[in-house]
């Protein structure tokens, strides 16, 4: 009986012992664990913004021509429509439809009165009624529309009285405007902060010449604007080669890390 006590106690005791050891264990553990935390806290989660750069491919509205190369790129890219054309219509709502960002083109008078103007340009000495009466019939004509960018326009641009009522319209509608920057007079910038209205202005133009190398260089131009500036706008048109070289430099823009975007994301 007294052994059978004695062998009791012992595993008792074994036990014990091996309870308080694995509780130093542990205890030895989680202080460590605590130590390693505060000498190397989690970072905290963070995410960096990439480059943007928005493209935006003007003067759509005259043909189809170019209108499946364009769909093919699959990329957030943004179209400016000429109002009042055949086309107009069709492709805005072709693109609105297959994930293209469309703006109205809107023709405004140029200084250069050689340059042969639009249907629906909108002049600087037209009357109140007559301005507003010919931007809604052009709005009407591009369903779909995100925003307002300048076809020609250099005189047009530079009158303050002028875009004060255009861009009155334009918060209204809620519509931003891409001021394609063709004078280096234009009061578009400071209209449009006095108007709350969201704008952008053109970083660089794509292509001025239609040569595939070209382009590509300008395409280099606005990702390294986009890298510099953390956002850049370049402007082309409906061209085949135009819309071929932006394909062909899609790669190399996600290899330096800058995102194509649309219109709308950069617009302040």
């Amino acid at each position: 009986m007294k052994n059978k006590l004695k062998i009791s106690i012992l595993i008792l005791a074994g036990l014990v012992l091996f309870q308080a050891a694995s509780i130093g264990i542990l205890w030895v553990k989680n202080a460590r664990l605590k130590k390693a935390l505060a000498r190397k806290p989690y970072p905290a989660a963070t995410v960096r913004a990439a480059s943007m750069a928005a493209i935006v491919l003007d003067d759509w509205g005259y043909n189809t021509r170019n209108l499946n190369a364009l769909l093919s790129l699959k990329e957030p890219i943004t179209i400016s429509v000429l109002p009042n054309l055949p086309y107009s219509r069709q492709i805005a709502e072709q693109a609105h439809n297959n994930a293209i960002e469309v703006i109205l083109h809107l023709p405004l008078e140029a200084h250069d009165s050689r340059k042969s103007p639009e249907k629906g340009t909108i002049y600087t000495y037209m009357e109140r009624r007559e301005v507003l009466a010919s931007l809604q019939r052009s709005i009407e004509s591009v369903p779909n529309i995100k925003g307002v960018s300048n076809h020609q326009g250099s005189k047009a641009t530079e009158d303050e009285g002028l875009m004060k009522l255009l861009f009155g319209e334009f918060r209204k509608k809620n519509l931003y405007f891409l001021d394609s920057l063709v004078t280096n007079n234009s009061v578009c910038r400071r209209v449009a902060a006095e108007t709350k209205v969201k704008f952008a202005a053109r970083s660089v133009f794509l292509d001025n010449e239609n040569n595939i190398d070209y382009i590509k260089g300008q395409l280099a131009e606005l990702l390294s604007l986009a890298k510099q500036n953390k956002f850049a706008v370049g402007i082309g048109h409906d061209r085949p080669l135009t819309i071929k070289a932006i394909s062909q430099m899609v790669p190399e823009f996600r290899r330096q890390g800058v995102k194509l975007v649309y219109l709308s994301e950069v617009v302040k």
